[in-house]
């Protein structure tokens, strides 16, 4: 057998195999957005951001299954206030143990724009410890502050 089409045939179905890899996994995690946000839809929506860029920066902080000394994860996502939650919809794995807030729970942000950006900080995350700030590229982040604010966050300083 000649081998430059063993080789050929090896890169070939490495290729095929990687890209089929990818198209599951990213299927599935389409398919798992999808499902989260139609369980969001049957709470009643106030405000969704839509697909856009998502910036979390933590600081001693500590969650279900993850401890981060200081560091910072950005990635495309979405959030979304509800009537009954304020949600985070990332693309991909959130391990940080708040993906979604109860409204009860929005005071333990603050809430502001920063750089044009929505902008949220806590030093009492729920169900973690530690400092986490939360910048989120919306459109509209006047407005988010706003609704944020109404359903039970705090203004941050200048806002």
């Amino acid at each position: 057998m000649n081998v430059g089409l063993l080789v050929t045939l090896i890169v070939g179905g490495a290729l095929l195999f990687a890209g089929t890899l990818v198209f599951l996994i990213v299927s599935a995690v389409r398919r798992q957005t999808a499902r989260n946000l139609a369980v969001l839809h049957g709470e009643g929506i106030i405000l969704d951001s839509g697909r856009v860029h998502l910036k979390f920066a933590f600081r001693g902080f500590r969650g279900p299954q993850v401890a981060i000394g200081v560091g910072v994860n950005a990635g495309p996502g979405r959030v979304v206030l509800t009537q009954r939650r304020f949600a985070f919809v990332p693309w991909g794995q959130n391990r940080y143990g708040f993906t979604t807030t109860d409204r009860e729970l929005l005071h333990r942000f603050q809430v502001g724009i920063d750089e044009g950006r929505l902008h949220l900080h806590s030093d009492n995350p729920p169900n973690a410890s530690g400092t986490v700030d939360i910048y989120v590229s919306v459109p509209n982040a006047a407005e988010w502050v706003q609704a944020l604010t109404a359903a039970g966050a705090v203004p941050s300083a200048g806002h």
